[in-house]
């Protein structure tokens, strides 16, 4: 009675061919059952992971503690085998392994005019914000970064420079040449080695007071809602502080099987494309979307990317103590991490505590200047990034809170001014 209450029509026990997804059921459906294929198994629930590694029975590539999910290399008819299994929720493609996605960032997210250095501004650099930086190794030596990165994780890492370019746009603090600082010289970075599995997010925003997470890689083209995707919006829904932040991908021609050919549909990732995290489009500096600039929509239809910033053309930090040009969509979202940096000092000044990084994306998509077609689109999501206009949204209180049960609707008045020009309410 209390189902049909629910207005349910029927009950569906899940077979094994719904346990398995579409992507990796074509690949198993067109091998031998022999081929070996990488997968991620998902168990109902995550204490069931012992149970879940005697069922497997092969050796573990990798885990997603938070969802008890394992990363096993298994030959198809092993993986038929498992779909079988009542313990088992979902098995998926491994995430890929990541690539990376590559004098005006400040004036072109409008954060100049918040900074230390101009007369009336209200000074925000980012200091006390811990901002992680998920890339390929470890940063500098520059002097733009001294005394302000822990990098425990990726000591004696010196394979690449892609980390390197992403932290100097997002906090370089122009020790070297004023001109090259990035959008949040006072932050604090933690600097880690990308994985698609995106590990211990929790424990740095406990143990570190991490909140801003930037990650310049891709996830897989297309990849859908993965097990990923759902452990980056849990944890986001479970901590309102913390923020996931993305390059959109640099994927912009490719067709990645949406069904709309290609230019659409192309986002990389997975993770990307979660409900509670900001996916970042690659603008020139004549606000032009970029030809390898990634287009939305998700993989089920909802806007992304959710915003563009500055992406081509980027002078940011490389080492030992030097300046290198630096672009794609792996330039455009650090630029947005270090403008959050901004805004979450600035919460921090006027209220106590950290903001709900709901109300942060709100403030930043919402405070964007619209491109292409009018309102949200796949290509500019809701714009460029303007930090001035989202700072003074945010130090104006021209914001409210609440909650709602369901069925349940509510009201709220907001005054007008006489001339006001255009109302944005998200």
């Amino acid at each position: 009675d209390r189902l049909a209450g629910l207005g349910l029509s029927g009950v569906h026990l899940p077979r094994a061919q719904d346990r398995v997804h579409p992507s990796l059921a074509v690949d198993l459906a067109g091998n031998d059952r022999r081929v070996r294929h990488a997968v991620t198994v998902l168990p109902w629930d995550a204490k069931h992971v012992d149970r879940l590694r005697q069922l497997v029975d092969a050796p573990v590539l990798d885990e997603i503690p938070a969802l008890g999910a394992l990363i096993v290399e298994l030959e198809g008819r092993a993986i038929e085998r498992l779909a079988e299994e009542a313990l088992v929720q979902w098995i998926e493609p491994a995430p890929e392994e990541g690539e990376p996605e590559d004098l005006r960032g400040r004036t072109f997210h409008r954060v100049n005019a918040l900074g230390t250095d101009v007369a009336g501004s209200p000074g925000l650099d980012g200091t006390g914000v811990v901002v992680v930086v998920n890339d390929d190794g470890f940063v500098g030596p520059h002097i733009d970064f001294t005394g302000r990165t822990e990098q425990s994780d990726v000591a004696g890492d010196m394979s690449g420079d892609h980390g390197d370019m992403v932290a100097g746009i997002l906090g370089g603090a122009g020790n070297l040449d004023p001109r090259q600082q990035g959008m949040a010289p006072g932050s604090s970075l933690i600097i880690r080695q990308y994985s698609g599995s995106m590990p211990n997010t929790v424990d740095l925003y406990q143990d570190e007071g991490a909140v801003i997470f930037s990650s310049s890689y891709s996830n897989g083209c297309n990849a859908g809602y993965t097990s990923t995707t759902q452990l980056v919006d849990d944890e986001i829904f479970d901590n309102p502080a913390i923020i996931q932040v993305f390059s959109a991908g640099n994927d912009g021609t490719s067709d990645c099987g949406f069904g709309a050919g290609s230019n659409w549909g192309n986002i990389t990732g997975g993770h990307k494309q979660g409900k509670n995290v900001i996916a970042t489009a690659n603008l020139n500096d004549i606000d032009v979307l970029t030809g390898s600039s990634s287009r939305g929509p998700s993989t089920d239809g909802r806007i992304k990317p959710d915003i563009g910033a500055y992406g081509i053309g980027h002078v940011s930090t490389y080492p030992p103590n030097t300046y290198g040009p630096g672009g794609g969509t792996s330039a455009a979202a650090p630029g947005v991490s270090g403008t959050l940096a901004l805004l979450y000092q600035g919460w921090r000044e006027l209220n106590a505590g950290d903001p709900p990084s709901g109300l942060m994306k709100a403030l930043l998509l919402n405070a964007a200047d619209d491109l292409g077609n009018a309102g949200p689109d796949f290509r500019f999501g809701w714009g460029r990034l303007n930090g001035t206009r989202a700072w003074q949204a945010l130090a104006d209180g021209r914001w409210t809170s609440g909650s709602l049960d369901q069925g349940q609707n509510t009201s709220h008045d907001f005054v007008v001014p006489p001339g006001t020009a255009e109302l944005r309410v998200m």
